[in-house]
This record gives C-alpha cells, sequence and structure tokens, in this order.
C-alpha cells in the first residue's frame, strides 16, 4: 500500500471538512463555507437583470465593442432586424372617376415586379402579392379615399381587404378630414406589427372597398402594399 504524506494538520483537515459537512443554504459574501447545490441553483435563478452588465435595445449593440456586456433579446432581435430587413412596396393610384355604389375601387398603374422574394401583379382593382415559400416578412398597407356627399357628414365604411377578408376598416366622417365642395378624406392603415413565416408560397389579393351610407361619391386616391422581408444569415466561423 502507498504511503501519502498529508501537509495539513489534523486541525486544519477537520475544518476542511466541516466546511463541506456543514455548507451553507445559500451564498453567502465572506464566507469560505461551501454552498449547496440547491443554494447554488436558487440564487442563480434569483440574480435581478439589472445587476448584470446588460446591454439594452435603447442601448444598441453597435454602441458596446467590449466583451464585458451580455445583450437582452431586444438588444439582439433589433440588431438582426435592421442588419437583415429589406422592404419592397408597390404605390398605386387611384381611378380619376368615383364609384356611386358600394364596391372594390379601382386603381391604375398596373405593374408587375420582383425583388427579395416577393412578387407584385395587379389588376385594375387590386394589388396581387406573392411571397415565396421560406420567408419571414411583415404587411402594411395604407391607402387614401375621398368621398363627395351633399349632407357633408355621409356615414361611409371604407376597408382594406385581403380579397374579401376586412384587414382593417374605418367609418362615419369622424374619422375624416374636410374639404371644400363636400369633399372629405378617410386615412386607412393596417400595419401589422406581427412577423409571418411562409411555410409555403403565401398570396394577398388586397383592394380598398366602399360600403355606401347615405348617398355619396366615393374614389380612391392611392394604395401602397410594403413587405419588409427578414432574412436568415448564416452563421460563420472563421
Amino acid at each position: 500500500m502507498s504511503t501519502f504524506s498529508l501537509s495539513q494538520t489534523g486541525t486544519e483537515i477537520n475544518s476542511a471538512i466541516g466546511k463541506v459537512h456543514n455548507a451553507d443554504t445559500s451564498p453567502t459574501q465572506g464566507s469560505t463555507n461551501m454552498v449547496t447545490s440547491g443554494g447554488v441553483y436558487t440564487a442563480v435563478n434569483n440574480v435581478d437583470v439589472s445587476a448584470l452588465p446588460i446591454t439594452t435595445e435603447a442601448e444598441g449593440i453597435v454602441n458596446y465593442d467590449n466583451d464585458n456586456n451580455v445583450p437582452t433579446n431586444a438588444a439582439v432581435k433589433d440588431l438582426v432586424y435592421r442588419t437583415a430587413r429589406k422592404s419592397v412596396s408597390l404605390k398605386r393610384s387611384g381611378y380619376s372617376s368615383a364609384r356611386n355604389s358600394s364596391g372594390e375601387l379601382r386603381m391604375v398603374d398596373p405593374s408587375s415586379s420582383s425583388s427579395y422574394g416577393v412578387t407584385f401583379s395587379t389588376t385594375d382593382y387590386r394589388t396581387n402579392v406573392t411571397i415565396a415559400q421560406g420567408t419571414y416578412f411583415q404587411l402594411s398597407v395604407s391607402s387614401r379615399v375621398f368621398v363627395d356627399s351633399s349632407d357633408g357628414s355621409p356615414a361611409q365604411t371604407h376597408q382594406i381587404r385581403d380579397g374579401s377578408t376586412v384587414l382593417t376598416q374605418v367609418t362615419d366622417s369622424t374619422r375624416s378630414y374636410d374639404y371644400s365642395d363636400n369633399e372629405h378624406s378617410f386615412y386607412l392603415n393596417h400595419n401589422s406589427a406581427n412577423i409571418y413565416y411562409a411555410a409555403s408560397e403565401k398570396n394577398y389579393s388586397i383592394n380598398t372597398n366602399w360600403i355606401e351610407g347615405d348617398s355619396a361619391y366615393c374614389r380612391l386616391d392611392y394604395m401602397t402594399v410594403n413587405i419588409s422581408v427578414f432574412y436568415q444569415r448564416p452563421i460563420v466561423i472563421v
């Protein structure tokens, strides 16, 4: 049997064993005792984020070039979206003649385009959008319509729709802006905060629709469809 010589005294050995046998249940500043696994787990899970050297979204990751700070989820998301976001849009003017009954409002400037996996195609009444499979994206639509009514306060409803599905709408003249000659304008905006994933090819058929209230005439001034595309960038190890 091998013989080992211990450099510690009996008192020192007894003290060391006591620190393990009588381990603290939570970390204590200045203590030389061991800490139980449960105590470490609880302490780590109760760490206040404000006590850590973090970088928030407001502070911006790009403003800290060091190895001492930890970025928050929001800070990382903001950086990724800023560097990997591309926007494509199509704006179309309204038809000069007004409608005198409910229905979709006519547009001009028919055109087709394709970029960043987004394809626009148009008809007189709709802007069709095709988004390629595997794309992360956001959708926003804005438009303005003009209403001409003799009583000055038409109870009208104006909608931005995907096919027949209403994305947003404005009703009555409480949201209108008055002009001369009994003309009023309405702004409609559909801005989704959600980021969607096209697991398969995604198609939209965007249009503006007017539901007549009091007798009136209505025409579209413009409609803009904007698609923000978010790229998945590979991590390259160098």
